[in-house]
C-alpha cells in the first residue's frame, strides 16, 4: 500500500511539473496581469453579466436594448446586428465622452464583439459601466455566432 501511495504522489508531481513546463507563458501571462481584463468582479461591476445566443436575440427582437459593437470601423462595416452603435473600443481605451451613449442610465445595452476569444466587448462593459450605466450584458457569442445562427446582418458602406 505504501509503494501504491508513492507512485501515486510522483504521478501527481510529474504531471504538475510537465504541465506547469507546458503551460509556461500562460502562466507567465497571468501572474503579469495580462488577463485582468476578462474577468468581471462582481462586486466592482454590478449590472454587468454574460447572456447567450437566445437572450441576445430575444432582446433585439422586442427592441428593448442598445446594442453596441465594440469591434473596428471596418469590422462593423463588414456586417454587424442591425441598428447596432460602433464604438471601437481601440479608439475609447482611454475612456468613453458621455456624449457617445444619449440614453437614460436605466437603458439595456447589449455589447459585443466578434466571439470566441475576443476580450474588447468586456472591456468596452467596463467602460460604459464607469458612465453609470448598470444594465450592461456581454454576447459572449458575439457577430461570429450572430451570424453563423442566419440572424440578420446590416452592412455600412
Amino acid at each position: 500500500m505504501k509503494k501504491i501511495f508513492r507512485e501515486i504522489v510522483f504521478i501527481v508531481l510529474v504531471s504538475s511539473v510537465l504541465g506547469a513546463a507546458v503551460n509556461f507563458s500562460l502562466i507567465r501571462r497571468f501572474v503579469r496581469g495580462e488577463f485582468k481584463q476578462g474577468f468581471l468582479a462582481p462586486e466592482e461591476f454590478p449590472g454587468i453579466r454574460f447572456i447567450a445566443l437566445q437572450e441576445t436575440e430575444d432582446l433585439f427582437g422586442r427592441g428593448q436594448a442598445v446594442f453596441v459593437d465594440s469591434r473596428s470601423r471596418d469590422e462593423f462595416s463588414a456586417g454587424h446586428i442591425p441598428g447596432a452603435l460602433n464604438i471601437p473600443l481601440e479608439e475609447n481605451k482611454s475612456g468613453l465622452n458621455g456624449g457617445l451613449l444619449p440614453y437614460p442610465q436605466d437603458r439595456t445595452f447589449v455589447v459585443y464583439c466578434q466571439g470566441g476569444g475576443c476580450q474588447t466587448s468586456i472591456a468596452l462593459a467596463k467602460l460604459i459601466h464607469d458612465l453609470g450605466f448598470r444594465d450592461i450584458r456581454i454576447f459572449s457569442g458575439g457577430s461570429a455566432e450572430w451570424s453563423v445562427s442566419g440572424l440578420p446582418l446590416e452592412l455600412s458602406r
